[in-house]
């Protein structure tokens, strides 16, 4: 395995995964760990998004929340985004784009500046899991292998139906004084959970 500037290559032939594309950090948050691992210090709030897009393939990743401090009134969010939505960081819930899905370390989620609480609030350590399907619009959340809401495999219950267009993973952190480590695993590593079927890691 080895690590190139805007992808990391898996095992399999030919086979890239994503990573984190430092070309769409904004408000300057640290990278590291092969551009998996993204350390969240702004004053006002920090957005990156993943190399690899989907438009045609379910797709499925994990999050681990590696550190929040307690600082401050911060709160990491993990989501996805559409490849075209403007390259904006939102500041808070009502400024989420409607073309940014996210669901924050509160329990909050939000898209088009509505928002609503989704399962319960995340601590360090705990797996937050994205299924996405883009060929239908629908997009899951889950928290250390439960699902905060339907069941993506079986393609019910989804959190949001009304995502269109090319999709990106988008993690990043809203609000002041945190110090959010947000780690991502595209597919590359062995996920911590199951797979839903029929969705796929985050590759080209």
């Amino acid at each position: 395995m080895s690590f190139m500037a805007t992808q990391l290559v898996g095992f399999g032939a030919g086979q890239t995964y994503a990573i984190l594309d430092s070309a769409t950090n904004i408000n300057s948050g640290t990278l590291s760990g092969g551009d998996l691992v993204y350390d969240n210090t702004s004053a006002s709030g920090n957005l990156i998004r993943s190399t690899i897009e989907n438009a045609t393939a379910k797709f499925y990743y994990e999050t681990t929340l590696t550190t929040h401090s307690s600082a401050g009134s911060g709160y990491g969010y993990v989501g996805v985004i559409q490849t075209a939505q403007a390259a904006t960081s939102p500041t808070s819930l009502a400024g989420v784009a409607a073309g940014h899905w996210l669901w924050r370390d509160d329990a909050s989620r939000a898209n088009a500046g509505a928002s609503a609480g989704l399962g319960t609030a995340w601590a360090v350590s705990d797996v937050i899991m994205v299924a996405c399907d883009p060929t239908t619009g629908h997009l899951w959340w889950g928290k250390n292998g439960t699902w905060a809401a339907g069941d993506p495999a079986a393609g019910t219950g989804a959190t949001y139906t009304n995502l269109t267009g090319a999709i990106k993973a988008a993690v990043g952190m809203q609000g002041t004084g945190q110090n959010v480590v947000l780690t991502c695993n595209f597919g590359a590593t062995a996920f911590a959970y199951t797979r839903p079927s029929g969705f796929v890691a985050l590759t080209r």
